[in-house]
């Protein structure tokens, strides 16, 4: 039962079919992908999430791990991309994006996916 898709056994809230797509260590609550949003101290928000490369048993059929930034002014949604954010290959490299006029209500969020 802990190696099905949908099993979360480290008990993170992300189950074992979302942790493949992001590679993170499903038995590991410690592992998983996040994005950090800070205040500067230029009354900016920064933004960032750390990518990981495609690689290691079970992703023989994929090319690459792609990520998206997007960004909502209201909960729940309408998301939007965020402009030169909507395909970034994972390198491994950390991905930081600066709104240097961010509204009251603005949330971010992060895509993963296989291709």
């Amino acid at each position: 039962p802990d190696s099905a898709p949908e099993a979360d056994p480290d008990g993170d809230g992300y189950s074992n079919l979302q942790e493949f797509v992001a590679g993170t260590g499903p038995k590991s609550a410690a592992e998983y992908f996040g994005v950090a949003i800070r205040a500067s101290a230029a009354a900016q928000i920064v933004v960032s999430f750390p990518t990981v490369a495609l690689g290691g048993a079970g992703y023989e059929q994929y090319t690459g791990r792609h990520y998206a930034l997007e960004q909502t002014d209201a909960p729940g949604g309408p998301w939007s991309a965020v402009p030169g954010y909507t395909d970034i290959l994972g390198t491994g490299q950390m991905v930081s994006y600066t709104e240097t006029a961010p509204s009251a209500g603005c949330q971010y969020r992060a895509a993963v996916w296989l291709e």
